[in-house]
């Protein structure tokens, strides 16, 4: 029996036992064959925080192009929506929980937004994040659908924004900016770990977390939004990653020639 891990997460969100979680890990990998990451740079970051200097094998996020319908135009989707139609848009998708900084968020976008531009909040929320919601309900430029959003609605959000926002640090790898980029939307978020391997050609507007920093990157996403080339965004990720290269990839490495040999390498 071979043993891999896909370090999705550096280390676990919202973690109530940070010290077991890292210590759960560190002993994952002096028993692992192989890791598989999903950006170059997250090879360092392993041996950064945990000493892994052990096989490795970068495999990108895969799309998510065929994973739902077609995304509708933009016109289509602020229709369907109830959004204004010339305004900017921005969005927050996916589960509202307390280290997305969803409440800085809001107010660097308080603090750059006119009469018809909007920050769409969507996702169920998790965890301790009412006075979230209630800075969310005070400001009728922000749209809230505090609920799981169906599949087949997905790509209506999508669409319907100029933006898909990331207002945090505490990820690794995001599902949810390759599920935007499939969408042919942009990202503004830090451009650290994943997000800096996903740049260029207008896909990632870079921010730093504060509120100053994330009012600045709105408002370029903004001022730029005419420059983005949504069939771009979408041809590049679809280029980027697939499940099926994904899974060759996964297979040739663990049973294949460029299996690697022994367990985890570590420092020390």
């Amino acid at each position: 029996m071979r043993i891999a891990w896909t370090a999705h997460n550096l280390l676990p969100h919202d973690d109530p036992h940070p010290d077991l979680g890292h210590l759960a890990r560190s002993n994952l990998l002096d028993v692992v064959d192989h890791v598989f990451v999903h950006f170059e740079g997250a090879r360092a970051e392993l041996a950064r925080e945990f000493g892994y200097y052990g096989p490795s094998t970068v495999v990108h996020h895969p799309n998510y192009v065929d994973a739902y319908p077609p995304p509708p135009s933009q016109r289509v989707a602020r229709e369907e929506l109830g959004l204004p139609a010339d305004g900017f848009v921005a969005l927050a998708f996916g589960l509202i929980r307390p280290y997305k900084g969803i409440d800085t968020l809001i107010e660097a976008f308080r603090r750059c937004a006119r009469d018809d531009d909007r920050l769409v909040i969507a996702g169920a929320p998790a965890g301790g994040v009412q006075r979230t919601l209630e800075m969310a309900a005070a400001d009728p430029r922000i749209v809230l659908h505090a609920r799981k959003i169906p599949d087949s609605r997905v790509p209506t959000y999508f669409a319907a924004a100029d933006v898909t926002t990331i207002a945090h640090r505490a990820f690794f790898t995001s599902g949810s900016a390759l599920l935007s980029l499939s969408m042919g939307c942009p990202i503004m978020g830090p451009s650290v770990n994943h997000l800096a391997d996903l740049a260029g050609g207008h896909r990632l507007f870079p921010a730093d977390t504060s509120v100053d920093g994330l009012a600045r990157a709105l408002c370029r996403a903004r001022d730029e939004s005419s420059l983005v080339d949504r069939v771009a965004i979408r041809a590049w990720a679809v280029d980027h990653g697939s499940w099926q290269a994904a899974t060759e990839t996964i297979a040739n490495t663990l049973f294949g020639r460029t299996g690697g040999e022994g367990r985890g390498s570590r420092a020390g």
